[in-house]
C-alpha cells in the first residue's frame, strides 16, 4: 500500500546542501522499578537519499466551509441572512497577501466578499468570514457556495453547494415530517406558535399540528392565528375546540407524524408582509398534550439546530410570551393550512359535506351533506377576505342525508366558501360564482 502526505520542510531544511529525514517512534515506558524509560522512544528508520523540490509559491487549500443562519427548507419571511465561514491553509512557499472569502449564490449570481486577511504566511491555517451575504427572499431553490482569493490567486472554489429551499406552502423550517421528541408538558395551560409570513395575500383555513405519543386521548386543543402588531399579538382566527382521538396520537416515535386539522371557524386572509403566529392551544389540568418536535439535527447546518425566533410559548399562568431560540431546539411540527378543498374537515368528523351543484354557479346552487348523528346545523358562506356573507340556520337535524338550495342572487361574481357547522364538527368547500 502507498501513503503520501505533503509537508513543507523549508523552515527546517533551509538552504542546507544535505538533508536527512528520520522517522521516530514513541512508546509508553515499561513498568518496573525503576521504570524502563529507555524504551519510551527512538528512531525507527532514516531516509538519506532525498530530492528536494520547491513547493508551489502560491497555493491555498480550502479545508472546510460552514453555512450558518441557514435552513435547508424555510417558508417565505422566515429566512435570515446567511453567513459563511471557511477554513484554509496556505500550502504554498510564499505568504499570501489580501486573502478573502467570497460568498456566492449560484442561482441569482449574488456575490459578496468578506473582510481581507492582510497576510497569510506559508504553512499557516486560518479562517475567513462572509457575514450576512445573502437572504433568500422569494420562493425557489438557492445554491450557496464560496471561493477564496488572494493577490496572487484569482479563485480557489469550494466544490460543493448548500441548497436552501424557500417555500410558501406551510412547511416550516427543518420540518422533515419525522418527529423525535416533544415539548411542553401538561399542567398549566399554554399555547405554542410558529412564526409565519406570506409574500402575497393568502387565505388561511386553519392550522395543522402533530402531537407526541405521550398525549392523552380525550385532551382538548384549539388552533389559533395571531397577528403581530409591535410587541402585542391579536387573535385574528381560531378553530373550535377539538377533542383528541386515539387515531390522532402516534404509537411509535420517530415515524411520519399524524397531522391533525384544526380549521378556523371562518377562513382568514393573511396579509402580505404582515407577521403572524400560527399556534395550538392546550388547556392543561389533567390533560397531557405534548407537541411533536423534530430535534433530530437532520439537515441542520453543521449539526447545530439553527432555530432563531421561529417558535414561541405562551404561558397561561403568567400571561407572558417566551421566545424559544436554537438552544432549546423547539422546532415543532405545526403548519398553516392553505388548502381550501377537502382538507378543511376535522378528522373523525360527524359530517360529510359534498361538492355543491352546479359549481361554478349563477343565482342558485344545491348543497348536499350527511349527518352521522343528531346535531344543530348551520351553513355559513364566506368571501375570499374571510367575511361571512350568509348564515343559514337549519336547526336540529337527525342523522341522514340532506340537500338545500342556496340563493346566490345577492352575491357578486367571485370565489366563496361554504361551511357546514355542527356542535362538534365542521367542513368547508369552495364555491365559484359567475354572474351572466
Amino acid at each position: 500500500m502507498h501513503y503520501w502526505k505533503e509537508y513543507n520542510i523549508s523552515p527546517y531544511a533551509g538552504n542546507k546542501a544535505q538533508v536527512w529525514i528520520r522517522f521516530r517512534f514513541f512508546a509508553p515506558a515499561v513498568a518496573g522499578t525503576p521504570p524502563q524509560s529507555q524504551y519510551s522512544g527512538g528512531y525507527g528508520w532514516m531516509i538519506d537519499d532525498v530530492t528536494l523540490s520547491d513547493a508551489d509559491d502560491n497555493k491555498l487549500t480550502f479545508n472546510k466551509l460552514w453555512v450558518t443562519e441557514a435552513y435547508s427548507n424555510i417558508p417565505v419571511g422566515q429566512a435570515l441572512p446567511i453567513t459563511l465561514e471557511g477554513e484554509f491553509t496556505n500550502a504554498g512557499g510564499l505568504a499570501q497577501a489580501n486573502v478573502k472569502l467570497t460568498g456566492k449564490e449560484i442561482t441569482t449570481n449574488t456575490l459578496l466578499a468578506g473582510p481581507v486577511i492582510a497576510s497569510a504566511p506559508a504553512a499557516v491555517t486560518d479562517t475567513a468570514f462572509v457575514e450576512n451575504f445573502f437572504t433568500p427572499s422569494t420562493v425557489g431553490t438557492y445554491k450557496i457556495t464560496s471561493f477564496l482569493t488572494s493577490d496572487a490567486l484569482p479563485q480557489v472554489l469550494w466544490g460543493d453547494t448548500f441548497n436552501v429551499k424557500v417555500n410558501n406552502n406551510g412547511i416550516f423550517a427543518r420540518d422533515n415530517d419525522i418527529y423525535y421528541s416533544s415539548k411542553w408538558n401538561s399542567g398549566d395551560g399554554y399555547t405554542v406558535a410558529n412564526l409565519y409570513q406570506v409574500s402575497a395575500n393568502t387565505m388561511a383555513y386553519g392550522v395543522k399540528v402533530a402531537v407526541n405519543l405521550a398525549t392523552e386521548v380525550g385532551a382538548q386543543i384549539k388552533g389559533v392565528l395571531y397577528k403581530s402588531s409591535g410587541s402585542s399579538r391579536i387573535i385574528v382566527a381560531e378553530s373550535d375546540y377539538y377533542t383528541l382521538q386515539a387515531s390522532d396520537i402516534p404509537t411509535v416515535a420517530g415515524v411520519a407524524p399524524i397531522m391533525i386539522n384544526l380549521p378556523f371557524t371562518t377562513p382568514y386572509t393573511m396579509e402580505k408582509d404582515s407577521v403572524y403566529w400560527a399556534g395550538m392551544a392546550a388547556f392543561g389540568g389533567d390533560d397531557t398534550v405534548k407537541v411533536a418536535t423534530d430535534n433530530s439535527l437532520i439537515a441542520h447546518s453543521g449539526g447545530i439546530p439553527q432555530n432563531y425566533y421561529t417558535s414561541q410559548l405562551f404561558d397561561n399562568v403568567d400571561n407572558k410570551w417566551y421566545v424559544w431560540s436554537f438552544q432549546q431546539q423547539a422546532a415543532m411540527i405545526l403548519r398553516v393550512n392553505f388548502e381550501p378543498v377537502g382538507i378543511n374537515e376535522v378528522a373523525n368528523s360527524n359530517v360529510n359535506l359534498f361538492s355543491c351543484m352546479p359549481n361554478p354557479a349563477n343565482n342558485v346552487t344545491t348543497i348536499s351533506y350527511e349527518l352521522k348523528n343528531t346535531n344543530k346545523v348551520a351553513i355559513l358562506v364566506t368571501d375570499i377576505a374571510g367575511r361571512t356573507v350568509k348564515t343559514i340556520n337549519q336547526g336540529t337535524q337527525t342523522a341522514g342525508n340532506y340537500a338545500m338550495d342556496l340563493d346566490l342572487s345577492d352575491l357578486t361574481s367571485g370565489t366563496y366558501f361554504y361551511t357546514l357547522k355542527t356542535e362538534n364538527s365542521q367542513a368547508t368547500k369552495k364555491l365559484i360564482i359567475v354572474k351572466r
